[in-house]
């Protein structure tokens, strides 16, 4: 995943501004320790921490979805905690699942990051009225294919 965030870093701002300027800081230490805690018994995955102590998401702003992602902007992880409680307080089971942290929202567009075993990483498409999917094998993956199509 370091790889893939010091790509970003490099191309974001030449090749996609309107990306680079709605990253937001860091979350604090306080911010992912309410989002463990708020997805226990599971367990966050390394690159979603790796990605949350780079950038906590990106500031709602017109355009702004993650291209590869297409499905909103990267949530923080304030607005990962509100998206995660909500959903699976509304949701059918065959449509959401506690095992799923959202990491991208906007409408009924969604995709979340598998944090159980076997498939833990893994990203599924969860957009509404359509069934879930998966997406891509890891968000490690999606940071390299955005870095790729930035290229």
């Amino acid at each position: 995943m370091s790889l893939a965030l010091e790509c970003l870093e490099q191309l974001l701002p030449a090749e996609a501004p309107h990306l680079w300027e709605s990253l937001q800081p860091p979350c604090t230490l306080a911010e992912l320790d309410a989002l463990r805690r708020t997805v226990e018994p599971h367990e966050l995955t390394e690159d979603l921490v790796e990605v949350l102590r780079w950038r906590d998401g990106q500031a709602r702003v017109a355009h702004g979805w993650w291209p590869v992602l297409n499905s909103g902007h990267l949530l923080s992880a304030q607005e990962a905690i509100e998206h995660y409680v909500s959903m699976c307080k509304i949701c059918a089971p065959e449509q959401w699942t506690a095992s799923w942290l959202p990491i991208t929202h906007e409408g009924w567009y969604q995709t979340a990051i598998e944090l159980d075993e076997p498939l833990r990483g893994l990203i599924v498409e969860g957009s509404f009225p359509d069934p879930p999917h998966p997406l891509a094998p890891s968000l490690t993956a999606v940071m390299h294919a955005t870095c790729e199509l930035l290229q």
